[in-house]
């Protein structure tokens, strides 16, 4: 089990990635949502981390609980009993652990507070085997720099929206082992001098046949979708 995606091999089919587990279907970043997702296909999954008040890491992508619970509050300003109360279409809100302990599937960590680096720091020096299992990404430069210095020997990912000038040489400084794109700016050419630079390519996201076609034709290494059972289904059709 490998949470770096591994390169495509002739012949092959990137790995599917379920985008807050099952999105498109199941509450998102719930439980439920990542085992239907591995149920369906998908060989990993990319999960939210914020922190709560009293420091716990708690699986959610916005930084408040009203969009996707019937509770109401920024995730900072919340304990983890009063996160305890909410629920996500009938869903429990889960602990970072509780998703690990869920699930039997390497996971992309996306970083979305700043906050939540030191709780997820200690996390992997007292449970080392997390980090055998997780990729830590993010958008931000700065908390994946904390996170090289802390627990350097767990893979990172950096995540842009695109392919764009210098982002290899910003890879390279991060020591990032995988790029988590979106589509502007790739290229097979540009795919072609990620992989010869030693990084893997993750293309987010893929919703659709076309965007199936695309990254098929790209030689993409993973491709994250809220849909991992219909990817699944199409590459299956292909292969057929």
């Amino acid at each position: 089990m490998t949470a770096v995606p591994p390169r495509v091999r002739d012949g092959g089919h990137p790995r599917i990635s379920g985008h807050r587990g099952a999105a498109g279907t199941e509450p998102e970043n719930t439980v439920r949502s990542f085992q239907r997702a591995i149920a369906l296909g998908a060989g990993t999954v990319e999960l939210d981390l914020q922190r709560s008040a009293d420091g716990e890491l708690i699986v959610i992508h916005d930084e408040t609980v009203d969009r996707t619970t019937g509770g109401a509050g920024r995730v900072n300003d919340l304990t983890l009993a009063d996160i305890r109360l909410l629920r996500a279409d009938g869903e429990p809100v889960p602990t970072f652990t509780e998703v690990l302990d869920s699930i039997d599937a390497p996971i992309q960590v996306e970083v979305k507070d700043p906050l939540a680096v030191e709780p997820l720091i200690a996390l992997l020096r007292a449970r080392p085997e997390i980090g055998r299992r997780v990729v830590l990404s993010g958008f931000s430069e700065e908390v994946l720099r904390q996170l090289a210095e802390a627990v350097p020997d767990v893979p990172r990912g950096l995540i842009c929206r695109g392919y764009e000038e210098g982002l290899l040489g910003r890879l390279a400084d991060l020591g990032c082992e995988v790029v988590y794109s979106g589509w502007p700016g790739l290229t097979v050419e540009t795919v072609q001098a990620l992989h010869d630079a030693g990084v893997s390519i993750a293309a987010w996201n893929v919703n659709t046949r076309e965007e199936l076609a695309l990254a098929l034709a790209l030689g993409v290494d993973e491709i994250s979708s809220d849909f991992p059972g219909e990817v699944a289904r199409w590459l299956g059709s292909a292969s057929g």
